[in-house]
């Protein structure tokens, strides 16, 4: 264990605080509160934009949000980084997507909201969080003002890839067990928005524990003081954290937590 005090605690939402019904359970929301009665600082550190993340936000409420994979961080209501793509990137990358029959579906993140090519399966555990999704016909165009990331849904992987590998200044990233395939500017990322929040607060990154379970985790688990991979992580995250904790169904983030602020308080 770091011998630097733990200042604050990043974590990743979907598949490491989240469980796989994409609930909270009581157990960890009680382990939460007590981070924040000792003046720990809570960061979640997600892909999702904080729309989309409202009612774990209003579970557990974060001092920071780091959305759209650190594209854009925000302290309460200010935001206090923000990476969107170019307008060119953006529109080109869009009217890539929308032309090419291997991608099934689009979504487009700006500040506000979320635009999707078509209804989410209700059927599917985060619905209720995309709920807010505006259907959108990407093959028209139109100016969305600020994006900050680009989803798509699409079996063969190398079809995104493909698109992506045209668009220098744009990062790409697939997601596990999924086919869902992300894209952000290369000046967005996890351990950048983390870093982005210590600055915010006048912490060191020394002073930082993380935890996650995708390749997008890996950069700010090393970047962390202490990166902790949940027992359900893919194994190349499990490589690049100090620990592993338990499975997200297992509460193994609040587990870890509070066996450590067990320690501390002895």
């Amino acid at each position: 264990m770091t011998k630097n005090p733990i200042k604050l605690i990043a974590v990743d939402l979907d598949h490491t605080l989240l469980r796989t019904d994409k609930n909270i359970s009581k157990y960890t929301k009680s382990v939460f509160e007590r981070v924040r009665e000792k003046g720990i600082l809570i960061a979640y550190v997600t892909a999702r934009a904080q729309k989309s993340s409202e009612r774990f936000c209003r579970q557990i409420e974060p001092h920071v949000f780091v959305a759209n994979s650190g594209a854009l961080v925000r302290v309460g209501d200010d935001i206090i980084y923000s990476a969107p793509m170019s307008k060119s990137d953006a529109s080109g990358l869009v009217e890539r997507f929308a032309a090419h029959p291997g991608v099934e579906q689009i979504g487009l993140e700006t500040v506000d909201n979320y635009y999707s090519s078509k209804s989410f399966d209700p059927s599917w555990g985060s619905y209720e969080d995309y709920a807010h999704a505006i259907i959108t016909d990407f093959t028209e165009q139109k100016d969305f003002g600020d994006v900050y990331k680009i989803s798509v849904l699409a079996k063969d992987a190398n079809v995104p890839k493909s698109i992506a590998d045209d668009f220098p200044d744009i990062s790409f990233i697939s997601y596990r067990e999924e086919h869902w395939h992300t894209f952000r500017t290369t000046t967005a990322s996890k351990e950048i928005g983390l870093l982005e929040a210590c600055k915010a607060y006048g912490i060191s990154l020394e002073n930082v524990v993380a935890f996650g379970d995708d390749l997008n985790d890996i950069g700010m688990l090393k970047a962390a003081g202490i990166g902790v991979a949940v027992g359900n992580a893919l194994p190349e995250v499990k490589a690049a954290a100090d620990y592993v904790c338990g499975d997200c169904d297992d509460d193994g983030v609040a587990r870890w937590i509070e066996s450590v602020l067990t320690k501390s308080s002895q």
